[in-house]
């Protein structure tokens, strides 16, 4: 009887365990499935993350090479007046167009194709900072077309493929270059005042100082200083205060970069040309002589023209040869409207008081050579002085000298054949020389100044300019 009813309940166990199995595959078949979709989904989420990152790496790249495209056409424009950048295209700042007018390679508004993609590059000012910044007599400003602290932006935006976007901006700011500049070793033995917010003297060389100079900023070099004078730094040299102990004294500075300016690109804004055969015309070509040119005469072999009387009609004269000054034309109050430019050198001895006539990309030019630059006598100039080779200053205190001197140190050649005067002579060691007593006083108006990057980012958000 108890093995009859053990062999039934075992029948029963064995009824209610079937399909088990089926449920137990069926569940399994279901947790392989989720997991396979999960990992499916995994697959599909990844890959398209790589996707979105190799593309926004894409758009990138592209807003970085348009950032390059856009700071390389600013460096050959050679302008530092940014309003001119701001207010290119339709006048409005910020809008994609500014450097789609420039003579080559330029960006036009509607951006540049490159690599699979494209980029627009704009030109912005620091608007958010110009209007609300309160610092007389240029800020506040509210004009976000003029550029009122010497500062903008560029902003390249990179547009990839499906709709990958980035954009990335670099900051410009202007600084001004010192009062005197030259590309080489400078020897100081007179004692000249700098004075102004330009009031320094920087060689991309060594630098001697066997005077007393007086220098309201510093003085500097990319190397060595080798000081037998006292040379002073500080307010006290322009009467307003005390001097810098000890001076502000600056060796082993980074090179300056010098503007390489042929004088010949300036010839077609002369108002009068000194022709290398001996004839004077206008721009036009319309001879010129007698009366207010009757102090001008003519040197073939030298090629040099030369200007020994007061008198002189104003304007910016262009040379194809050389031009020395002897007499004075301008002295008194107030000083004439000339710009000298010379494909050779230029010597001034006597004492001729003119400010610049020549302004273009933002600088007024005094004199332009294309060889060396001599200056004596007791002038008094306003505006920039530029060498292509060397310089050589002398004088007496009744020289004062508004504005920059600056030095290329190009190949040292006489001119116009070998064995022909050079007006400038380096000293030994290849030095350039300062000395006498000269007052140069450098503000930042109308000089020649450098473009300095001071910053980059990437932006990301939305809008036209994310990073505005």
């Amino acid at each position: 009887m108890y093995e009859k009813l053990r062999r039934q309940q075992c029948l029963t166990r064995d009824r209610s365990e079937q399909g088990v199995a089926l449920v137990t595959a069926i569940l399994c078949m279901m947790l392989i499935t989720v997991l396979g979709l999960a990992l499916t989904t995994i697959g599909i989420v990844a890959t398209t993350a790589a996707k979105n990152e190799r593309q926004m790496s894409e758009a990138f790249y592209i807003a970085e090479s348009g950032l390059g495209h856009g700071r390389a056409l600013i460096e050959a424009n050679g302008t530092t007046n940014f309003d001119t950048l701001l207010q290119a295209g339709d006048g409005t700042a910020c809008n994609g167009d500014e450097l789609s007018g420039v003579p080559s390679d330029p960006i036009p508004s509607a951006g540049l194709s490159f690599g699979g993609g494209r980029y627009e590059v704009s030109i912005c000012d620091d608007h958010a900072y110009e209007s609300s910044t309160t610092d007389p007599p240029n800020l506040p400003d509210t004009d976000p077309n003029n550029d009122a602290n010497g500062f903008v932006r560029i902003v390249s935006t990179g547009f990839g493929a499906d709709g990958a976007k980035a954009t990335v901006e670099s900051s410009l700011l202007v600084s001004t270059l010192p009062a005197i500049v030259v590309k080489g070793n400078l020897k100081i033995n007179g004692d000249p005042t700098i004075i102004g917010d330009g009031g320094a003297v920087h060689a991309n060389g060594d630098m001697d100082i066997s005077g007393d100079p007086c220098f309201e900023q510093y003085y500097s070099s990319t190397g060595s200083i080798n000081e037998s004078g006292n040379p002073d730094t500080g307010p006290g040299c322009a009467g307003a205060g005390g001097f810098d102990s000890p001076p502000d004294k600056r060796p082993g500075e980074a090179s300056v970069s010098i503007p390489d300016i042929d004088p010949t690109t300036l010839k077609p804004l002369a108002d009068w040309i000194l022709h290398d055969d001996g004839t004077i015309t206008d721009q036009a070509g319309n001879p010129q002589g007698g009366g207010a040119w009757s102090g001008w005469s003519f040197d073939a072999g030298k090629k040099e023209w030369k200007l020994g009387s007061n008198s002189t009609p104003a304007g910016t004269y262009y040379s194809e040869g050389s031009i020395v000054i002897s007499g004075n034309p301008g002295e008194g109050e107030p000083a004439m409207s000339l710009t000298w430019i010379a494909e050779g050198y230029m010597d001034i001895s006597g004492n001729p008081w003119f400010q610049a006539d020549l302004t273009t990309g933002g600088v007024s030019y005094a004199v332009v050579t294309g060889h060396d630059y001599k200056l004596g006598g007791n002038p008094q100039i306003t505006g920039v002085a530029y060498a292509r080779q060397q310089i050589g200053i002398s004088g007496n205190p009744a020289m004062i000298i508004s504005g920059q001197i600056i030095a290329l140190d190009d190949a040292d050649t006489d001119y116009p054949n070998p064995g022909d005067e050079n007006p400038v002579v380096r000293l030994s060691g290849g030095y350039m020389e300062i000395s006498g007593n000269p007052t140069i006083d450098s503000d930042v108006t109308g000089v020649i100044a450098k473009r300095v990057q001071r910053g980059w980012r990437e932006c990301r958000g939305s809008g036209a300019d994310p990073c505005s």
